[in-house]
């Protein structure tokens, strides 16, 4: 009986978890669609300096003065798209949230709202799958393999 509540309390504890990091994501994301930066221009820039000027102008543009940060995750391949794709952009008023979707897209890399950061991947990582298994009530209870140590004096 002890086991089926601590499984139904790890089964509710990991998804308190997941719903508070969409919840942080989703309000990443937000934050993102908030800052406007009124003018912004590339030219022949790599995405890496892109996202550095993007960061800075996103804190000077921020009420809170937090702007947005990124992480990068991306392959060690000397041809990665990171490395070699350079972008040119004359934009005016154009959220960060969008600034980075327009980028993503021209340069093939992906993006993911994650709570305090957005993560820029270049296909290397493929997105985590949620899959579930049905088990009967159980199934997965503790069973004692050996004897009690005795305790020392």
């Amino acid at each position: 009986m002890v086991s089926h509540r601590i499984q139904k309390l790890a089964i509710f504890s990991a998804f308190s978890l997941f719903t508070v990091c969409a919840v942080q994501a989703n309000e990443m994301e937000k934050h993102a669609k908030s800052i406007i930066i009124p003018k912004i221009s590339f030219d022949e820039v790599a995405p890496a300096e892109a996202f550095k000027l993007i960061r800075v102008q996103s804190k000077a543009e921020d009420a809170t003065g937090r702007g947005v940060n990124f992480v990068f995750r991306l392959n060690n391949r000397p041809g990665s798209t990171f490395r070699k794709e350079t972008l040119t952009a004359n934009l005016k008023k154009i959220s960060v949230y969008d600034l980075v979707r327009h980028i993503c897209l021209a340069t093939g890399l992906s993006y993911i709202m994650e709570p305090y950061a957005i993560v820029i991947s270049d296909g290397g990582k493929k997105p985590m799958q949620t899959k579930t298994f049905p088990v009967k009530p159980g199934m997965i209870d503790a069973k004692q393999t050996r004897p009690r140590a005795k305790k020392i004096k």
